[in-house]
């Protein structure tokens, strides 16, 4: 919306989870009835259906990464041609995905529902997701700094440091925490870094 120029205005579109401005001009959107595609210039929109969906990202190739709600990460190329992925061969990788971010080594890391709680990664070039870590809680968000320490957002278990070399968890900002680690709260929605390399 040009907040100057335009006044808003409501489209056809409900139960609308996720926006994400994609490659030309083109706008994801993800609904609980699967996802479209929003062409404002033309005012066009495209609907798929794949069930109650989670958008997540979209590859400057085009292909767009697609996190099921109820089960399930797939890639979706500009073709339309669908790669599912696979926790062990045959069996296709069904747990519920709450999060999902790609770092600058092109790995894929997943953050799964509450009740499941597990973080998991996909190699790049690979159709597997290995399991990786038990946290137990949801998982909301991540953020991996440049010493390579992926950060963890949790709902009510509080913000992890984890190591992916050495494979631990390094700190753990909580209510339940002592000493330095201990914060006021113990839900965390975001991880966002500000230019000065500072996190909020």
């Amino acid at each position: 919306i040009n907040r100057v120029k335009m006044p808003f205005k409501k489209y056809p579109i409900g139960g609308v989870t996720q926006i994400i401005k994609g490659s030309n001009d083109k706008i994801w959107i993800s609904t609980t009835e699967g996802w479209k595609i929003f062409y404002p210039k033309d005012e066009k929109i495209i609907s798929y259906s794949f069930g109650s969906d989670y958008l997540v990202e979209e590859e400057k190739s085009g292909d767009l990464w697609i996190g099921k709600s109820f089960g399930g990460i797939y890639r979706c190329d500009a073709n339309g041609r669908i790669t599912n992925f696979y926790s062990s061969s045959p069996q296709e990788f069904t747990k519920p995905i709450s999060c999902f971010y790609k770092d600058s080594e092109g790995r894929i890391w997943l953050g799964t529902k509450k009740g499941e709680g597990g973080i998991y990664k996909i190699e790049p070039n690979q159709n597997r997701v290995v399991k990786v870590l038990q946290l137990n809680g949801n998982i909301k968000d991540f953020y991996m700094d440049d010493l390579g320490v992926l950060w963890i957002a949790t709902f009510e278990r509080g913000l992890f440091c984890f190591d992916p070399a050495k494979n631990i968890i390094i700190k753990n900002y909580s209510s339940h925490s002592q000493n330095l680690y201990k914060t006021k709260g113990r839900t965390y929605f975001e991880i966002l870094p500000d230019k000065r390399g500072n996190l909020w």
